[in-house]
C-alpha cells in the first residue's frame, strides 16, 4: 500500500504480478496516477468493496474454491476426508474415534493443534545456518 497523496514511492522487490497494489486516501488530491494501482479511501469507504473483490480474486481465483499451500495441508486433508469415509462403514463405537481423527488433521490446517510431527515436518524444509 502506498499514499496517492504523496510523491510516488520506488517500488519495492515484490513479484509485482502476482502483488494487489493498492493506493490510499483516494479521497485527497493524488500526487500520482498509475492505473495498476486500486484507489482506496478508508475515511469515505471509496475502493473498498473492489478491493475485497480483488482480494478474494487473488487468493481463491475468480471461480472460487479453496486454497490449500503446502503438502502438508493437502495431506492433512486427505487424512480427514479418509477417516470421515472410514467412520461411516464402523460401528458406532468406533466411529467417534474415526472422527476425532478427521478432526484432529483438520486442527491442523487451521493451526488450532500442532503436533510434534508437524514441527518437524516444517523444520525439514529449512536449513538452519551454523
Amino acid at each position: 500500500m502506498v499514499d496517492r497523496s504523496l510523491p510516488r514511492p520506488a517500488p519495492p522487490p515484490l513479484p509485482w504480478e502476482r502483488t494487489l497494489k493498492v493506493a490510499t486516501k483516494s479521497d485527497l488530491p493524488p500526487a500520482w496516477e498509475d492505473p495498476g494501482f486500486l484507489p482506496v479511501s478508508s475515511l469515505t469507504g471509496e475502493g473498498l468493496d473492489r478491493l475485497k473483490e480483488a482480494l478474494k480474486e487473488a487468493l481463491l481465483g475468480r471461480e472460487g474454491g479453496e486454497v490449500l499451500l503446502t503438502e502438508r495441508q493437502v495431506e492433512a486433508l486427505l487424512r480427514a476426508k479418509e477417516r470421515l469415509e472410514e467412520a461411516l462403514s464402523l460401528p458406532e463405537d468406533l466411529m467417534g474415534l474415526a472422527v476425532e481423527e478427521a478432526a484432529k488433521a483438520l486442527a491442523l490446517l487451521t493451526g488450532k493443534e500442532v503436533v510434534e510431527e508437524v514441527v518437524a515436518r516444517v523444520f525439514q524444509n529449512f536449513c538452519v545456518g551454523k
